[in-house]
């Protein structure tokens, strides 16, 4: 029962941060930090899971009838979507996208189960310090290389930012604090909730604030039969089929996500059938829901992660006390978990299709409201959730002050990307460990 109502909680916000532009995974994992903050392991993770598998339905809902992405992974559907609304076939494209996508879930479970059938026997060559030195430093190839357009001096710069803020506190790698400066409030290092609203969240919200979004949005749909909508479907299967295995394996892409899938497939599709706007919705958004579960490995299974959002639940999870290292030790734990996991990935998704399908006009509707007092209630309620864990945590000036020079610096860097910083604060001190480990074997 416990397990169902995470899960339930998670679509709740998935729904919210789908269909509301600037309130993504990310923004959302933030705000319920005090919440997620009393959560075991399990709890995180199939939270986590309901979240962003809801997110690619109704990311779609807002796409469709606007043209304004809920997600980035969903700008293929606002470009495609909005060809149907025209044609008062808005509920076509929906049903359409919300089918192909629990056959992207369905696909994605089935390849993640195959996978890890070989891997679980060998994992333990995964936690050699040498190969996992290797995968930070090919995550940051791609965190140096391809953030900000190729900006390797910003990005370098950034990821100085995120190493030099993880340093003070106490050492992985030598005896006693360092970098306190005789404040005994950084003897536990600086806290990660300020880093990720100041650096993440604030610079995501106002590089999706628009003024014009203030103005009242209309919904005209005409409701499709299911059955229409299901030959509509057959037609395109194989559209969808390519576009599951496509998104899938691009999901391990560090960095990319979903995003580098769903791009992919509607291109694809865009190329072998130009003139079918439905073969690349159906492709793109079945590559959204596959590829979920292929991002989620790297980080359920030697700790790393590669995406933004999955860096914040990573340090939730570690607050928790997860250790992979600990799980992978015996394999059976590690094959029952996936499997649990997997399941539960198409529950969640036959859940979200039941409720996002028939209610999508509804939903569409929630949207018409004032983007101006969102974006303003979204910045006080960031605050009070960082004052209250400073609060809990016994170091609330700390949290106050990092709040507003880390939103300060975010500021004025909104039109940049700062995953390198986020990542290289959230792993600084492992890699640092790892890296000391490979120098003292080798040298």
């Amino acid at each position: 029962m416990t397990e169902l109502i995470v899960v339930l909680l998670g679509i709740l916000c998935g729904t919210a941060a789908g269909m509301l532009p600037g309130i993504g995974i990310t923004v959302t994992l933030v705000l319920m930090w005090p919440i997620l903050y009393t959560f075991g392991i399990l709890e995180l993770i199939l939270y986590y899971m309901a979240l962003s598998a809801t997110v690619q339905y109704t990311g779609t809902i807002p796409s469709v009838f606007f043209g304004v992405p809920g997600e980035s992974n969903s700008v293929p559907a606002s470009i495609e979507g909005p060809k149907f609304t025209r044609k008062n076939l808005a509920m076509l494209a929906i049903g359409g996208c919300q089918l192909s996508s629990i056959i992207g879930a369905i696909v994605g479970a089935a390849l993640t189960l195959a996978l890890l059938y070989f891997l679980i026997p060998h994992l333990q060559y995964f936690f050699n310090s040498t190969f996992k030195l290797a995968l930070y430093s090919l995550v940051l190839v791609f965190l140096i290389f391809v953030y900000n357009q190729g900006r390797v001096f910003l990005n370098l710069f950034l990821i100085a930012i995120g190493f030099s803020l993880a340093m003070p506190g106490e050492s992985m790698v030598e005896n006693g604090l360092r970098y306190t400066f005789g404040f005994y409030d950084l003897s536990f290092g600086i806290p990660l909730l300020p880093v990720l609203i100041g650096f993440l969240v604030v610079p995501t919200i106002l590089k999706n604030y628009e003024k014009d979004t203030s103005a009242k949005l209309t919904v005209n749909a005409i409701a499709i039969p299911s059955r229409k909508i299901l030959v509509w479907l057959r037609r395109n299967i194989a559209s969808v089929f390519r576009g599951s295995v496509i998104g899938y394996f691009c999901g391990f892409v560090p960095g990319m996500g979903t995003d580098l899938g769903t791009n992919s497939s509607y291109a694809l599709e865009k190329k072998l059938h130009p003139l079918k706007p439905g073969k690349q919705l159906l492709s793109a958004e079945s590559a959204n829901n596959s590829g979920v579960l292929a991002s989620w490995l790297p980080l359920l299974l030697i700790g790393i992660p590669i995406t933004s959002s999955e860096v914040i639940i990573y340090g939730m999870l570690t607050n928790a006390g997860w250790n992979p290292l600990e799980i992978t030790s015996v394999q059976d734990t590690m094959t029952n978990m996936f499997l649990t996991l997997s399941v539960w990935y198409v529950i969640i998704n036959i859940i979200v299709l039941i409720v996002a399908w028939p209610f999508a006009k509804k939903v569409a509707n929630i949207i018409t409201c004032n983007y101006n007092t969102l974006i303003i209630s979204t910045l006080v309620v960031l605050y009070f959730v960082n004052s209250y864990l400073g609060y809990l945590d016994f170091r609330f000036a700390l949290y106050q002050i990092c709040f507003f020079v880390f939103c300060t610096f975010g500021y004025f860097l909104r039109k940049h990307n700062s995953m390198p910083l986020i990542f290289m604060f959230i792993i600084a001190l492992d890699f640092e460990a790892v890296l000391t480990r490979v120098w003292q074997i080798h040298f």
